[in-house]
């Protein structure tokens, strides 16, 4: 497999992955199933006019076990429009 190609697929797979990922914490968690967490954060932003931005990362449930930092966990990085703020994805 070429190397543009396997890019390409593997460019797809992670969107795929990604939107299955917002698709499932836009739904809810079911029944039964582990539920990541979400913390909040306060960055300094003196280049957008303001001391500070607030900011939210997910985590999924994996990454509270005690053998997380052996595991990779992917980044999915979603960012609003503006006017908006960091809940409008929540």
């Amino acid at each position: 497999m070429s190397r543009t190609r396997r890019t390409v697929t593997g460019v797809a797979a992670a969107w795929l992955i990604g939107a299955g990922v917002v698709a499932w914490v836009f739904a809810g968690t079911p029944p039964g199933m582990a539920k990541g967490t979400v913390r909040r954060f306060r960055i300094q932003a003196p280049s957008a006019g303001d001391d500070s931005r607030t900011g939210r990362l997910y985590l999924p449930p994996p990454y509270s076990q005690p053998r997380a930092p052996e595991r990779h966990h992917p980044d999915r990085y979603m960012l609003h429009g503006w006017p908006g703020s960091d809940g409008n994805l929540l």
